[in-house]
């Protein structure tokens, strides 16, 4: 007769086959902890929970048995990951994740969670905040509300009113309407959370500024320069505005100033009050010498001269006009001067600047008179463009 050696695992088998006894139990078999393994472990915690009740007390015993229990913890989750099988693993992984996500999404829901208004803001991130109007025409007004935190909330509610200074129409939502030059204050509320914006009204009728810009590709940003007037045409200077350009791939702004990236023509815009002014921006790429310029390019010659001196160079002949003008230094006081010879040209938007058809031999002249002499040595750009058109 054949003996059978009995399983090793036979006492081990016939306790998985019970039914576990408590939820801790069936959690675990879930996951794939081994029966015995989990029962012997959670058995042990259970006697020695009832001992160090006897002993000490059942709340005494309730945290002993929370720190015994997160201790057994690990050795647990690896029975389950030794005995669970590719499901078993997979459960443990993600009972293991989604008790990670646990504190994760506490802290967030406590991080990022608003708060109840508590500060008001109206134009800046100061207490009491500057609000410059340029139009007479009727001007939204907003407050940001914020919560203790900083984060920002709906701004449903807030009321505004009119509270000292300058006669100025101000609706419960905002709305404000400058006719005249004053200086007033107005008032945000949003229950017990209020907060004063001073507001200066100088409003703005006209823009105006020169009828071209030409820039040097390379050179530094320089200003625009503008001048706002008022309904009565006295300049104002407090401003609050929008400047834009047309093209930014060939200028760009930087804060008031503009730079030229690469050659071209563009625009750019100046918006304030109830008044607007664009004008033509034209950058170059600098050149030593306008002689053998292409069809569509624009050179920018730089000139130095003293009082007398002179520079001189030939236009190759073109079926297209020339653009010729002097662009001085923004430090320089005085202008070098600009003829043609053998081209025939007309005034362009200045004294300066020209529109020349070039025939054959035609030449472009700079010089300092010769009364000028005294004073120090002219520096500033000849631009040269070659239009493409007749």
């Amino acid at each position: 007769m054949r003996r059978h050696r009995a399983p090793r695992l036979a006492i081990l088998h016939r306790s998985a086959a019970r039914r576990p006894s408590s939820r801790t139990e069936r959690i675990l078999q879930n996951l794939g902890a081994h029966a015995t393994f989990a029962d012997s472990v959670l058995g042990d915690l259970a006697e020695e929970r009832a001992k160090v009740a006897a002993l000490r007390g059942a709340a005494t015993a309730q945290w002993w048995y929370i720190r015994e229990a997160l201790r057994a913890a690990p050795y647990l989750v690896w029975n389950a990951v030794q005995y669970g099988g590719p499901m078993g693993r997979a459960r443990v992984a993600g009972t293991l994740l989604v008790v990670a996500l646990v504190p994760a999404v506490v802290f967030a829901t406590y991080r990022f969670s608003d708060g109840p208004p508590a500060r008001l803001v109206i134009g800046t991130s100061n207490a009491t905040a500057d609000l410059v109007l340029n139009s007479q025409r009727p001007t939204q007004v907003s407050a940001m509300v914020l919560d203790a935190a900083g984060h920002a909330l709906a701004p449903t509610g807030v009321r505004y009113r009119w509270a000292s200074g300058a006669p100025v129409a101000v609706t419960r939502e905002g709305i404000v309407t400058c006719t005249q030059p004053g200086d007033a204050s107005i008032r945000a509320s949003l229950g017990a959370v209020a907060t004063t914006a001073r507001l200066r009204c100088r409003p703005v009728r006209d823009v105006r500024g020169p009828r071209v810009l030409n820039l040097v590709v390379g050179g530094p940003s320089q200003d625009v320069p503008f001048e706002a007037l008022d309904p009565d045409g006295r300049p104002v200077t407090s401003l609050a505005g929008a400047m834009s350009v047309g093209d930014s791939t060939i200028v760009k702004l930087e804060g008031h100033r503009i730079r030229a990236r690469v050659a071209g023509t563009t625009w750019v815009k100046m918006e304030i009050g109830d008044g607007e002014w664009d004008t033509p921006v034209h950058s170059y790429e600098r050149a030593p010498s306008p002689e053998g310029i292409r069809v569509g390019q624009r050179l920018a010659i730089p000139v130095r001269l003293a009082g007398g001196e002179m520079n001189r160079w030939r236009l190759p002949a073109s079926s297209g006009l020339y653009r010729v003008t002097m662009v001085r230094n923004w430090m320089e006081r005085s202008t070098a001067r600009v003829a043609l010879v053998g081209a025939n040209c007309v005034a362009w938007f200045d004294a300066h600047s020209f529109l020349c058809a070039a025939p054959r031999g035609a030449s472009v002249f700079v010089y300092v008179p010769l009364s000028a002499d005294s004073a120090p040595p002219f520096s500033g750009t000849l631009a040269v463009w070659r239009d493409q058109w007749p």
